[in-house]
């Protein structure tokens, strides 16, 4: 391996304070000798903390890799010995990408969230504006008939009122009827249930 590729673990602490950090590097031009001189974690509050109370009196490299695999796996392993999510002393907020459920996260995530239920329902919108009153040409039914062998012929068509109304009124009436699976006892309505239980349910000891 590259010299300039070593991945390591490393332990940085402030003692008076009683705060601690164990990470891992990896990845390109990862040498342990420049670590602290070129490289200083990649954690938020690792850098808060050196703003408010300067750098760590404990700088160490715990230890070295082979592969980047061994880094990550090491450090998992630690962390989870170490129990830091749930330990107020150690700084990591996250094991293997696994965060902390703090308020402040919580909160981002509504937001992000929000945001995109709000954009899935205009992206539907603008999807529905540019299909409404599509015309399907011959050719593409003929070619969708020919492929998947199912009768496309109503494909760029409106159904009437009276149509829809006869629909909605088959609907209900299926709606009404709850199936039980004798396999899983999972009750529901519709042919959801006929395409996942009974015969095909995964509880189902003899399965065709």
């Amino acid at each position: 391996m590259n010299q300039l590729q070593i991945p390591y673990t490393y332990l940085i602490g402030w003692t008076k304070l009683g705060k601690f950090y164990y990470g891992v590097k990896f990845g390109r031009n990862c040498d342990p000798k420049t670590f602290w001189k070129n490289y200083f974690t990649s954690s938020k509050k690792v850098h808060e903390l050196i703003k408010s109370a300067g750098d760590p009196d404990i700088i160490q490299i715990r230890k070295t890799f082979s592969s980047q695999k061994k880094a990550i796996l090491w450090e998992t392993k630690v962390l989870k010995r170490m129990k830091v999510l749930t330990n107020e002393r150690w700084l990591n907020a996250n094991i293997a990408g696994a965060q902390i459920q703090t308020p402040e996260i919580n909160q981002k995530r509504s937001k992000t969230m929000t945001g995109n239920i709000i954009r899935s329902i205009e992206f539907k919108e603008r999807v529905s504006q540019v299909h409404k009153n599509k015309v399907v040409r011959e050719e593409t039914k003929e070619k969708l008939r020919k492929y998947s062998g199912i009768n496309h012929s109503q494909f760029g068509t409106t159904a009437s009122i009276e149509k829809k109304e006869k629909i909605s009124l088959k609907n209900k009436g299926n709606n009404k009827i709850v199936h039980i699976c004798p396999h899983c006892e999972l009750s529901g309505k519709g042919s959801i249930m006929f395409r996942h239980h009974f015969d095909r349910c995964k509880k189902n000891e003899v399965r065709l």
